[in-house]
């Protein structure tokens, strides 16, 4: 059952992270009309909208809206270089933010951590107004920062803001990752001490209690960890398990240059500027993704690597 689409509305991005290809593409942006279509045809429940960097598109606030008359939930992922007012809806924002003033320009190839930081303070104030707007930090361990979640954590508790805050994740191979399968016994290591630090900063924070939506976001947390823990293990050996993570049937992307692809770390399969949404889904029914060999930490993959215990 599909139940998610990540979109890239753009190709364009306004950081240069040591992680991602993403900025070093040229393709111009799709003209609007062509995501409306898209919205008019797509069916899943949650849509992702990323890119390059998506807040670079003056129309970005129309695009949100034709998704929401859908979709139950829109997700946006961006680098917080720009002030955004996101529009009405069931929105949640997740701002890249890699590490303290110390890391950050390392990682995200731009001198910018106090802007990213107050807007995303900004955001986290709108939603405490709004019951319809989610915000969090997303955080990739990567050979920039690896090692030093600790201080990016004692950071925000400084500032009020918990570790359930913080989505973490490992750099990964594909499409617009491409150091992803190099990892080192010196790399996994240090990453597997960054998670026993987020592990401890959880279980302080959760001492604290946050209600029920507070209990399924720490149950999330402590899940996706766990599964982390265990295939930066896997990979330290050399085992790269093939997981049939739902890439193609449960989900999909839609690249910035229009292309139908079974996840974002693929190659697009279908031309959707020349096809149909239905047609192009048709396309990706040959795909398989246990096939693919991207040592993968999605998060996809590790509910996916939940299911197959």
């Amino acid at each position: 059952m599909l139940w998610r689409a990540i979109i890239e509305v753009t190709g364009r991005c306004n950081s240069r992270c040591s992680t991602c290809f993403a900025w070093k593409r040229t393709s111009e942006d799709l003209p609007a009309d062509f995501f409306f279509k898209l919205a008019d045809e797509l069916k899943a429940p949650v849509v992702h909208l990323t890119g390059g960097e998506p807040l670079l598109r003056s129309d970005i606030g129309d695009i949100i809206r034709a998704f929401s008359k859908r979709a139950r939930l829109i997700e946006i992922s961006t680098n917080g270089l720009l002030e955004f007012d996101p529009p009405d809806g069931r929105i949640a924002i997740g701002v890249s933010i890699d590490g303290t003033r110390e890391t950050y320009s390392r990682v995200r190839g731009v001198d910018a951590f106090d802007k990213v930081f107050s807007n995303y303070l900004r955001l986290r104030k709108l939603a405490e107004e709004r019951k319809d707007l989610l915000v969090h930090l997303n955080y990739t361990i990567s050979w920039g920062n690896v090692g030093k979640l600790g201080d990016f954590l004692r950071f925000l508790r400084e500032h009020g803001i918990p570790a359930w805050e913080v989505s973490i994740s490992v750099v990964q191979g594909g499409r617009l990752f491409g150091r992803g399968a190099s990892y080192t016994g010196e790399f996994i290591a240090s990453a597997l001490s960054d998670l026993r630090v987020y592990e401890e900063a959880l279980r302080e924070g959760k001492k604290k209690g946050k209600g029920i939506l507070g209990r399924v976001r720490y149950a999330y947390l402590f899940s996706m960890l766990e599964v982390m823990r265990k295939r930066l293990m896997e990979f330290s050996m050399g085992v790269i398990r093939p997981v049939n993570c739902g890439a193609g049937r449960e989900f999909f992307t839609v690249t910035s240059d229009g292309m139908l692809a079974p996840c974002n770390y693929l190659p697009g399969l279908a031309d959707l500027k020349e096809k149909s949404l239905r047609e192009g889904l048709a396309e990706l029914r040959s795909f398989h993704s246990s096939s693919c060999g991207i040592p993968c930490l999605n998060f996809c993959n590790q509910l996916a690597y939940i299911r197959s215990e």
